[in-house]
Order: structure tokens, then sequence, then C-alpha cells
């Protein structure tokens, strides 16, 4: 017997088998060599990203560190333009609250870290529309509780000097 599974379907099972922090290099290696080696496309890793989304919640119940881990996963994937910049943006088409803010944090962590300037950050998530409201999905997340979910210094002041009427 023959099984043949869609590329998105492998890659997600490469994304599902982090379950520590410290594959997560050989992770997006694998990844970004498939998309160059099997011609991927972004949407089909986007896809992969999608079926995580779909039981992230279940999963975080399990391993709570799932949503930092795929987040870290697709911040470094975006890094290496394998996805697109709002690509982390899709996990609020399945889940919102804190499983969804980690994830994007996370996310946002890994784009920004070697980033110093904020007003650099704050045109990228502006371009990329990008908002403080977006991100807590209507979570009561307050400044002083966003270290939790977004460690970046630099990333929470520029996502905190949005003004409100752009946020939402």
């Amino acid at each position: 017997r023959i099984f043949l599974f869609d590329n998105a379907y492998i890659i997600e099972k490469i994304f599902r088998s982090v379950k520590k922090e410290n594959p997560i290099p050989l992770a997006v290696k694998l990844v970004s060599y498939l998309k160059y080696k099997w011609e991927l496309t972004s949407e089909e890793i986007q896809n992969a990203f999608r079926n995580c989304f779909s039981t992230i919640e279940d999963d975080a119940e399990e391993f709570p560190n799932i949503p930092k881990y795929l987040g870290l996963i697709a911040g470094e994937l975006i890094l290496k333009e394998d996805i697109s910049f709002s690509t982390m943006l899709l996990v609020l088409d399945f889940i919102d609250g804190g499983v969804a803010v980690k994830f994007i944090g996370a996310s946002l962590d890994k784009i920004f870290e070697k980033e110093e300037n904020e007003e650099v950050i704050l045109s990228k998530l502006n371009s990329a529309g990008i908002t403080l409201s977006k991100i807590k999905a209507g979570m009561n997340i307050t400044p002083e509780r966003l270290p939790r979910y977004i460690s970046n210094e630099k990333v929470r002041n520029a996502l905190l000097t949005v003004p409100a009427e752009e946020s939402n």
C-alpha cells in the first residue's frame, strides 16, 4: 500500500514534533530545506500552521509551551522569508485568548530579537497591520501583564505607542 501525503501534512508533522525548545532550529532548517527542495509554496507552509492551529488549545493543555514553540518557528521562518509576516495572525482565525497571544508574542520576539530601533519595529508592525488590540483578541491584557506574552521590551513599547483609534 502506498500512502501519499500532501506537503502541508508533512510540514505539519515537523511542527507538531517540536515539544521542546532545542529542536526548533533543526525544524526550521528542515522546513526551509524542504521548501527549496520540494519547491513548497508559502501557502503550503501556512496550511501546515492552520492545521496546527485547529488543535493548538488542546495541545497546549498537554504541552503548555507549544504555542510559544510554534511562534518561535513561525518567527524564524518569517525572518528567512519562507512565509509572510502576516502568517502569525492566522492563529486568530482559529482561536483567541492567551494561547494566540503566546504564539504571536513568541513570533514577534523572534522576528525582532536583533532589532534595536523601535521606529523600525513600529513601521514593520504597522505595514503588516499588527496592532496590540488585534493581538490581544479581546483579552484584557494590561501593559503590566504584556511581558508575560511578549518578552522583547522594544516590541512591547512599539505596540503600546500605536494610538487607540488606530488599533481598533
